[in-house]
Order: structure tokens, then sequence, then C-alpha cells
């Protein structure tokens, strides 16, 4: 927190963002995608036995939990209304600010938001992150795929040889948090607006 933003007043988050129970159902930050991945091997040994006896009854192995692919994340977040309806009063651009209703739909930086200037940076009701189950569920059930934090995949940009980070985070402005906005950063770096989540995942995926 303190280098990410070095003339903000980040010491208590430095301090207590993973040691308070406050934070127990925020999103974890901070974290590199080497280290994401060394947790994700982990959950898989913690969870072996339910992954073989989900195989045995699918007919399939190789199953693991892991980082999803920039294509898993894309797929999984992408919204898609069924009906012309069902857009009104949206925000004209992906992901949707905003429903029918006004209420807002993420964690994003809305005083970055051009199409509303009237917006502080607060506007959306966080100032950093927000707990995971904040705002409301996409239709595959899934939260905050956009916004409040980047997310690392375990895809590679094939230009920088970089790792990707898609979603977007709380000081992105609305263009950035959108699913085909990519963002690149070194294996090893820790940020607090990245964080990550896990995917039951198949060989050769």
């Amino acid at each position: 927190w303190m280098r990410d933003f070095p003339l903000g007043f980040m010491a208590p988050f430095e301090d207590y963002y993973f040691a308070h129970p406050a934070y127990a159902n925020y999103p974890v930050v901070g974290i590199s995608q080497e280290q994401a991945n060394a947790f994700c091997r982990w959950k898989t040994d913690q969870f072996r036995s339910q992954l073989e006896k989900f195989a045995r009854k699918t007919g399939t192995d190789g199953w693991y939990i892991g980082l999803p692919s920039e294509e898993q994340f894309v797929a999984a977040s992408m919204f898609m209304p069924d009906s012309k309806k069902k857009l009104e009063g949206y925000a004209p651009y992906l992901p949707f600010t905003r429903n029918s209703k006004g209420a807002f739909l993420l964690n994003y930086n809305a005083f970055l938001d051009q199409k509303e200037p009237n917006n502080s940076l607060g506007s959306d009701g966080a100032l950093i992150t927000t707990p995971v189950y904040s705002y409301w569920p996409n239709q595959h059930g899934l939260y905050n795929l956009h916004g409040n934090v980047a997310e690392w995949t375990r895809s590679v940009d094939a230009e920088s040889g970089l790792c990707l980070v898609k979603g977007g985070c709380y000081m992105d402005p609305a263009p950035c948090v959108w699913a085909l906005s990519r963002t690149a950063l070194p294996a090893n770096r820790r940020d607090s607006r990245v964080g990550f989540r896990m995917a039951v995942l198949q060989s050769g995926e």
C-alpha cells in the first residue's frame, strides 16, 4: 500500500489489511503471480480427494486448482443481456457501471468516468477495496469480475512476456475494467490493486 500510494495515508492498510478480522471478507491483494500459483498448488493438495472423486464421477482426469487463463476470465465476466430492454438505463459501454435504477454495479474510479462528470472518487460506495460479495453477481453467480481488484491470470502477453492481469481495480476508470482490457505485470510484482481468484481446471485447458 505504501509503495503504490506514497502520498496517501495508507499506513493503516499496510498494518491491518491482512491481520484485522474486519478485512476477512475482502479480496486478497499484494500477492505476486508466483505466490498465487504456489497457493493454488497448495489448495490442489488440500482438495486432492475431492478432485479425484470428481474425476471418477465424470470419467475424466487431470483436475487441479489454478489461475484462469485470459480467455476463461473473459468468458466468465462478459455479460450479454438476452434482450435490449435489459440495457435500459445502463452506461453506453461495457461493463455497465449502473443498473436501470441508477445503482452502481462495481467498484471502480467513478471520479474519472467521463460519462458522469458529477461523480466523486467514492460515488460508487468505496475508496479502496470492498468485500468480495459487494454489489451483485453476474449471470454466472460470480462477484466483482469487473473492478474492485484486478486479477492475475496464468496467460502471458506474447509481446512483452509479462503475465496478464484482468478485470481492473478500484482505481481504474470504467473503460479499463472492461473484460477485454489488458494489463501485463512481472510474475513477481506485488501490488495493492491486484489479487487473484482460483478456478477448477483440467490439464490441457
